[in-house]
């Protein structure tokens, strides 16, 4: 998948915000044992149903969020056709910042940065860090945040992994990136992860020795599918 330039798109609902990317190497098939595309997908509906309160919807850019944590979201279209951006993890940035990264040295081509200020509801909104990540031109109908999310994935299966050890699905936005989603709420004791790549941040200042703010650093290794580069991530418990 080629990577298409970035348009940073302003402001979002008290809720959100919305390109490119390579895939890592595809998952093995699902067995009739191995959860696969359909399971993750009911997995992550799940999530959506027993915390509706987190799930918003912006209805100029055509999209959904999932706020784990104040602050923190994960959004996706509701119509791939829509944006130029399907996918993307919207960050606080003050924690990446006090720990040395330089919003200025970030590559547009990867990461965009908003400055803090008012929504167009009238609402504060903090510095933020936004990887967005585009799948398709293609147009997808879709009546619910759920049903959105299962005509995204149609499109591309094998976006979705699942970590058997883990107990929990990854959804692979490229190089690293990633959202985890737990298998089953009574199994894990952190329920949602989003996690970065860490080298974009590396090259602009960011030291990881210094992550705060329930940021961890990951080191490079397989996770028990495909190699992992240096990662940094956030988990969330959502039953607290």
């Amino acid at each position: 998948m080629k990577r298409k330039p970035l348009i940073l798109m302003l402001t979002l609902f008290s809720l959100f915000v919305f390109t490119a990317c390579t895939k890592q190497a595809s998952p093995p098939p699902a067995t009739p044992e191995t959860p696969g595309l359909e399971d993750g997908v009911k997995a992550f509906q799940t999530l959506l149903e027993k915390y509706p309160k987190q799930v918003g919807y912006h209805e100029e850019l055509s999209h959904w969020g999932f706020t784990p944590e104040e602050g923190y979201k994960f959004e996706w279209s509701s119509n791939a056709s829509a944006n130029k951006a399907d996918f993307a993890l919207v960050l606080p940035a003050e924690a990446l910042v006090s720990a040395g990264l330089k919003v200025d040295q970030l590559d547009p081509s990867i990461f965009l940065f908003e400055p803090g200020g008012t929504d167009s509801m009238g609402m504060a909104q903090a510095d933020r860090l936004i990887f967005p990540y585009e799948l398709s031109e293609k147009a997808t109908e879709s009546k619910s945040s759920g049903e959105a999310f299962s005509s995204l994935m149609a499109l591309d299966p094998e976006l979705i992994m699942y970590h058997p050890e883990g107990q929990h699905y990854i959804l692979n936005l490229g190089d690293g990136n990633e959202v985890i989603w737990t298998e089953d709420l009574s199994l894990n004791e952190k329920d949602m992860l989003l996690v970065l790549n860490a080298a974009p941040l590396v090259s602009a200042g960011l030291d990881l020795t210094k992550l705060t703010g329930g940021w961890e650093f990951v080191p490079s290794g397989n996770e028990g599918m495909v190699p992992n580069p240096d990662q940094i991530r956030i988990a969330f418990n959502l039953k607290n």
